[in-house]
């Protein structure tokens, strides 16, 4: 739990810059064509903001991934740069990747699980590519 609140805290401000320049990108109109038209704010919210967001959502949800399938520092950090490859209870794929590499210098081997750590990346960013595919009308 530790490392989790550490990765999201160190991403959580990337993330609030991108949403609110997303948010700053909407035109106002849209916003008061909507109340105009007799919406509340959680209806405007809901389906004025929100849909228009879909691509900044998109991007940040995939930056997200990525992020969290590459985080090398916060489990290093924790486990003070020690063996982390013998029964360390923090380890990800990435730390078993520099393991691999850099301490048994297995490079073959940490080849391997970078290209398996890479094409489950891709499948997870094709999935979510997939859910938030706009719908024909």
């Amino acid at each position: 739990l530790a490392v989790i609140g550490i990765h999201v805290w160190k991403q959580l401000g990337v993330f609030v810059i991108i949403f609110l320049v997303g948010l700053k990108n909407i035109p106002a109109s849209y916003r008061e064509a909507a109340l105009v038209d007799g919406a509340t704010r959680w209806q405007v919210t809901r389906r004025v903001e929100i849909p228009l967001l879909k691509p900044v959502i998109l991007f940040g949800v995939v930056m997200a991934t990525i992020w969290a399938w590459s985080a090398f520092t916060e489990v290093y950090i924790m486990s003070q740069g020690t063996d982390i490859s013998t029964g360390a209870e923090i380890q990800v794929m990435v730390t078993r990747i520099y393991a691999e590499g850099f301490l048994y210098f297995n490079m073959g081997y940490a080849s391997a699980i970078s290209f398996v750590l890479f094409i489950v990346s891709l499948l997870f960013v094709g999935l979510q590519f997939r859910i938030f595919r706009e719908k024909p009308a």
